[in-house]
């Protein structure tokens, strides 16, 4: 409507400009024809004036009189020409803003009615004014750009028992659509229409349900589609026209669920998964008791499957789990796999190392401590003076740390 006055305006300016354009022309050809009607009038009344003869009995004088012819009459001229083009642009400027399909009038009872068309009223209600034809009309509700996934149609602007005045449809998963509509007092049940985007398909009945339903999913679907919908009230008549169409976009649909395994070494443990299909990435979990207190440890790429947590407290279980992501959402996450850190070798209070015990038959080793009175420890004496090994032959070995070299 906009762009149709600032047209008609700009049609409405040329016509003035050619308007006063022609009446400059007139004006000047006024001019002109002024100027010379002046001097014709001069030179006729050089050539016509009177003569007046004197007779010499006393006749009067006689003058010869003529008269000026009159001035041609002038056209109508060129300025009417375009007051009319203008008047005739007003007036189409003026239908232009009240159309007929907005008019109304006055009924005897005092009512104001809008007064359409039979061509619009068939637009509008999908129902001819001839008896017995019916048309069938799809009536698109504006929807947003990019929005999120709910078209939900305008209340009709008009007035129909027999057509739901909304319908809404609106994506419950990466396969199903939830479609609700208003209630249509004389429906005896209603038809759900489906249509899929970029097919040659036409429209499908998918359910009939009874008059008291005004809701229905519909499931099984594709992921990341665009579907259409429309519902039709069915009376004792038939089925009524189709409602609004309107559309909801299925997500797309999350990854299954992966495998995880962890396996400890020292105090680093390693986690590998296996790879699920239609993934952009991992996130890798962990907590301390399996099933609270999940705490993210870090993100992978697309098809990455390790990941190798180090520099852990050592004797500690700890559990992992995985979940894998991608535009739809995350999946369930996986088992849960537990491992445990290496815990450092126990020490004994009040017992020697290993490396500190003596060789075996009593020799003492190079480096050991010498025994209380610089004897061998095998030769310790006894509590009753005597040696505690009363063998000769262990009286006589030689340390070999201390001995002389030959």
């Amino acid at each position: 409507m906009h762009t149709l006055v600032w047209i008609l305006s700009a049609i409405f300016l040329v016509n003035l400009l050619v308007v006063g354009w022609l009446v400059t022309l007139e004006f000047v050809e006024r001019r002109r024809l002024d100027r010379e009607i002046k001097q014709v009038d001069a030179l006729w009344r050089y050539l016509t004036t009177p003569l007046s003869a004197t007779v010499a009995w006393g006749a009067r004088s006689r003058q010869r009189a003529t008269t000026v012819p009159s001035r041609p009459s002038q056209p109508a001229g060129k300025a009417w020409i375009g007051l009319a083009v203008a008047a005739s642009v007003v007036w189409v400027a003026a239908v232009a803003i009240d159309p007929a399909g907005q008019r109304t009038f006055t009924s005897a009872g005092g009512g104001v009615s809008p007064l359409v068309s039979p061509e619009l009223e068939l637009h509008r209600t999908g129902v001819s004014s001839t008896p017995g034809v019916k048309a069938e009309v799809t009536r698109v509700s504006p929807q947003a750009p990019g929005q999120a996934s709910s078209h939900a149609s305008n209340p009709a602007t008009f007035i129909d028992e027999t057509v739901p005045a909304t319908v809404a449809a609106q994506p419950n998963s990466s396969t199903a659509i939830h479609i609700e509509w208003d209630k249509v007092p004389v429906a005896t049940g209603y038809a759900v229409e489906r249509k899929q985007e970029d097919t040659q398909q036409g429209w499908l009945t998918i359910v009939k349900v009874q008059e008291h339903v005004t809701a229905y999913t519909d499931v099984g679907l594709d992921a990341d589609t665009t579907y259409f919908y429309r519902v039709s009230a069915l009376t004792d008549e038939g089925a009524a026209p189709p409602s609004d169409i309107v559309s909801a976009t299925t997500p797309i649909a999350v990854p299954a669920a992966t495998d995880v395994t962890a396996v400890a070494t020292l105090d680093t443990i390693a986690l590998t998964w296996t790879d699920v299909a239609d993934e952009t990435g991992y996130r890798v979990e962990r907590s301390l008791d399996g099933a609270t207190d999940w705490v993210e440890l870090a993100t992978t790429g697309q098809d990455v499957t390790f990941y190798v947590n180090a520099t852990l407290s050592p004797g500690t279980t700890y559990y992992y789990r995985v979940v894998a992501t991608n535009a739809g959402g995350d999946s369930a996450p996986s088992n849960v796999a537990s491992a445990t850190t290496e815990a450092p070798p126990p020490v004994i209070e009040g017992v020697a190392p290993a490396a500190d015990t003596p060789p075996a038959g009593g020799l003492q080793a190079e480096g050991d401590p010498p025994a209380p009175g610089g004897l061998l420890a095998a030769d310790a004496p006894a509590p009753d003076g005597a040696l505690a090994a009363p063998d000769p032959a262990a009286t006589d070995v030689i340390d070999v740390a201390t001995a002389p070299a030959p």
